[in-house]
Formats: C-alpha cells, sequence, structure tokens
C-alpha cells in the first residue's frame, strides 16, 4: 500500500493512490490495530513527533484521515520495522 493512503470516512475503506484501489478497513483490519501517533509511540517509546517524522521520511506507512491527522496501521509498522531490522543485519 502507498505510504499516502487515505481514508474514506463515509465507508471506511483505504484508498491506495498507486492503483486507485479501495480496501475496506471494517473487513481487513481490527480498528484495535489502528494507532494514533501517540499510541505507537508509547509502544516503540519514542515521542509522537518522532514517529510523524519517521512516517513522513517514509520508513513506514500511514493512514491519512485529513490534512492533520493521521492513523498507523500497527501491522504494517510491525513489518516494516521488521524489514528495517532485517536490511541492518545483512549489513
Amino acid at each position: 500500500m502507498c505510504k499516502y493512503a487515505q481514508v474514506c470516512a463515509t465507508h471506511l475503506c483505504i484508498i491506495n493512490c498507486d492503483k486507485g484501489e479501495a480496501k475496506n478497513l471494517r473487513r481487513d483490519v481490527s480498528m484495535s490495530e489502528i494507532l494514533t501517533a501517540k499510541e505507537l509511540a508509547d509502544q516503540l517509546k519514542v515521542k509522537p513527533e518522532t514517529v510523524r517524522r519517521w512516517a513522513r521520511a517514509g520508513v513506514f506507512p500511514f493512514i491519512k484521515l485529513s490534512a492533520k491527522a493521521i492513523r498507523f496501521d500497527n501491522n504494517a509498522v510491525r513489518q516494516a520495522l521488521d524489514g528495517l531490522a532485517q536490511k541492518g543485519q545483512q549489513r
């Protein structure tokens, strides 16, 4: 999924800007897995601004709800961080 995917609030779908496809959040992602920057920062033991900065840098994907509001799929973030850890170990 594109890191700049947007959420359709009416139908609760993720709109993938790469392919123009919609993915139903209700069916594919448990809402308990969708985190705010603060919730994710608490899990990662960093500040919320660090989470936002990493998202803008493309470290992991995020869901853009509006111009200011973003959310994170916990599973997608974990996969991205695991991928980074594996790349780091290969060096």
